[in-house]
């Protein structure tokens, strides 16, 4: 009797679960706002938020510098997938001119740290990325780079590292920069150091420091890569099989089945997230009955039991009632580039936000 109750108990609760899930396509708006507020939770959730970072939008990387993130993270895919998967952040800091334009004799890109969370010790790698700018085309024309500490008195520091690029346009260029270096400007006081680079070509200097420019997209970029501060597993974000089918909103298909659902951070107002712009969350829908009073939990789990209880009457009628709910069995992660409290850009893998299966259960 103990394990009636206890079954009967089980299928009112999945009764009452399926009144609230939609299976057919009347719900269909129902379901894609719903699945996007589960996107949106998700997120703030792995991102340790509880809300939206209130970032002033004059600290929000314009739509060219957005541009140029994208593409660097791009140009890096398969080394940030390593690193992540190692639980390493990666985030990306703006230059900036430390002197808020009031000294533009004085070239200089100073790195705002802003209350980071992360020590010295903990950068394992650091790349600068620099626009370089020339008046005229040419064919691959070579450049020597030099990257020195500077203080923001103006005085030039020690030598960091030296580079050769070749070049044909005005284009970014990106040199590796040692961790201690890096660790030096962490660890120095606010607006006390940064970086000026040397990038001789014709004997004028093509490097576009923030002085220079009006436009954010022209800044320096570096991206820095710190070692994990605690440990976590990476086994769940390991890339699932792709594999199920999809099917189209036009289709007369009826039973649980997997549909496109693409979600666009601009329009549901989160411009803190630089990349993507938009992906395709997916979500499950369609009806889980398998015939007219069959209900298909019957297939799963102790469903001879079940099945011995529609001869009871009443327990009956609670079983031909009965049904369950269509929804994802299977998730994979995707990678995002956002902007967090501190205005920094940072980089992480969130998982659960893209379906990849659906069952009934």
């Amino acid at each position: 009797m103990r394990l009636l109750g206890a079954l009967i108990g089980a299928i009112l609760v999945v009764t009452a679960l399926s009144d609230a899930c939609p299976k057919d396509s009347l719900c269909y708006e129902q379901l894609k706002h719903q699945r996007t507020a589960e996107v949106m939770k998700t997120i703030l959730t792995q991102l340790g938020m509880d809300a939206p970072p209130n970032v002033p939008k004059e600290k929000m990387p314009s739509a060219e510098m957005r541009r140029e993130m994208r593409r660097l993270a791009e140009e890096n895919m398969d080394e940030l997938e390593l690193k992540l998967m190692a639980e390493e952040e990666t985030v990306m800091v703006i230059a900036s001119d430390p002197s808020n334009g009031e000294d533009e004799s004085s070239l200089i890109s100073y790195f705002d740290f802003g209350t980071h969370d992360f020590e010295a010790a903990q950068v394992k790698e650091a790349k600068l990325s620099f626009y370089a700018y020339l008046d005229i085309p040419t064919y691959n024309q070579e450049v020597n780079i030099q990257v020195y500490e500077k203080s923001t008195d103006g005085k030039l520091g020690d030598l960091i590292v030296t580079a050769f690029h070749t070049i044909s346009n005005s284009q970014r260029l990106t040199v590796q920069i040692p961790p201690k270096d890096v660790g030096r400007l962490i660890e120095a006081e606010p607006n006390t150091k940064g970086i000026f680079v040397s990038a001789k070509f014709s004997g004028k200097n093509i490097a576009i420091h923030p002085q220079e420019t009006m436009n954010d997209y022209e800044n320096m970029i570096l991206q820095i890569t710190m070692a994990p501060t605690q440990s976590m597993s990476s086994s769940s974000r390991k890339r699932r099989d792709t594999s199920a089918a999809v099917c189209h909103a036009d289709s007369k298909e009826k039973t649980c089945c997997l549909y496109d659902l693409e979600i666009d951070f601009e329009k549901i107002g989160w411009d803190w997230i630089v990349a993507p712009d938009r992906y395709n969350a997916y979500v499950c829908r369609g009806t889980c009955d398998y015939g007219e009073n069959k209900p298909a939990f019957l297939d799963y789990g102790h469903h001879k039991v079940v099945a011995a209880l529609q001869k009871g009457g009443e327990k009956n009628d609670i079983l031909s009632r009965s049904s369950v709910c269509c929804h994802p069995t299977q998730y994979d992660y995707i990678r995002l580039l956002y902007v967090n409290r501190d205005g920094r850009v940072s980089i992480a893998n969130v998982n659960g936000m893209v379906a990849r299966k659906c069952a009934c259960s």
